[in-house]
C-alpha cells in the first residue's frame, strides 16, 4: 500500500469521513473531504519529505469517490504545472529553487489542505467550528502528519486557525523552541510578511498579494536551512 492509499484508509476507516459524529454536525456546505493535493513518488527521499498545506479548497476540485471524499491529484497537478495564481505558482517556483525543476519540485513533496472540507466557492467562508472540528476533533491534518512524518512543515495559513494548532503534536505548548513568535514579521516587497517558525515548522501568510520574487526567495532559503 503506497502513501496516498493510507491515507484513503485513514478518512475511510479510521476516522470515518465524513459521515462520523464530528462531520454530521460540522456546519461545512460542502461535506466531501479532499485528499491530500499530491503525495511524491520522491516524497520519502532523503532530499523529500517536505510537506504543504493551505487553506481550504474551492469548491470541488476532483473525483469524489463512492466514500465522498475528494480525489484532487489531476486537478493538482493542472494547476501546479500551469497555474499563474500565487498559491500554486509562487509555491513552485520557491521549491524549483530547491529542486531544479518543476517536476522534481512536484514528486519530492506532499500537498494537502488543513481543513478537508469547504464552504469556499470564491470567498473563504469556511467557519471557524468547521476547522475545530477537523483539526481538533477528527486531528485528520494530524494524522496525515503522523504517517508522513515530514523534515519540513509549511502552513500557508498565519492567523488563521492560530488557536487550533495546540492541537497538533509538534505545537503542543511548551515542547517547541521558536526561531520566532507568532507575531513576527519580514519585509516581502512592501509589506509585511507574517512569519512564524517553530522549528521545522514555517507558518506563513499566504502568498496571494504578495511581491512574488521576495517570497519565493524566502521560502526558498527556508527550505534548505539546515
Amino acid at each position: 500500500m503506497n502513501y496516498y492509499d493510507e491515507v484513503i484508509d485513514i478518512y475511510e476507516s479510521h476516522l470515518g469521513i465524513p459521515f462520523n459524529g464530528h462531520c454530521q454536525s460540522c456546519d461545512a456546505s460542502n461535506k466531501s473531504p479532499l485528499l491530500p493535493w499530491q503525495i511524491g513518488t520522491k516524497y520519502n527521499s532523503d532530499a523529500g519529505r517536505v510537506f504543504i498545506a493551505g487553506k481550504p479548497h474551492r469548491g470541488t476540485p476532483g473525483d469524489v469517490l463512492d466514500s465522498n471524499i475528494i480525489d484532487g491529484r489531476e486537478v493538482a497537478e493542472r494547476l501546479f504545472f500551469t497555474e499563474n495564481w500565487p498559491y500554486w505558482n509562487y509555491t513552485k517556483e520557491a521549491l524549483n529553487i530547491v529542486y531544479g525543476s518543476d517536476k522534481e519540485s512536484w514528486e519530492h513533496i506532499a500537498f494537502t489542505n488543513i481543513v478537508k472540507c469547504t464552504s469556499t466557492n470564491d470567498t473563504d467562508n469556511t467557519s471557524w467550528a468547521c476547522a475545530e472540528k477537523c483539526i481538533v476533533q477528527n486531528k485528520v491534518i494530524i494524522k496525515e502528519i503522523e504517517l508522513l512524518k515530514p523534515r519540513k512543515i509549511i502552513f500557508f495559513t498565519w492567523s488563521m486557525y492560530r488557536d487550533l494548532f495546540e492541537a497538533i503534536p509538534f505545537a503542543v505548548s511548551n515542547t517547541i523552541v521558536e526561531h520566532t513568535d507568532s507575531e513576527h514579521r519580514v519585509p516581502c516587497g512592501a509589506k509585511q510578511l507574517g512569519w512564524w517558525e517553530p522549528v521545522s515548522l514555517l507558518i506563513v501568510g499566504h502568498p496571494e498579494r504578495m511581491k512574488k520574487v521576495e517570497y519565493v526567495i524566502a521560502i526558498a532559503q527556508w527550505l534548505t536551512k539546515p
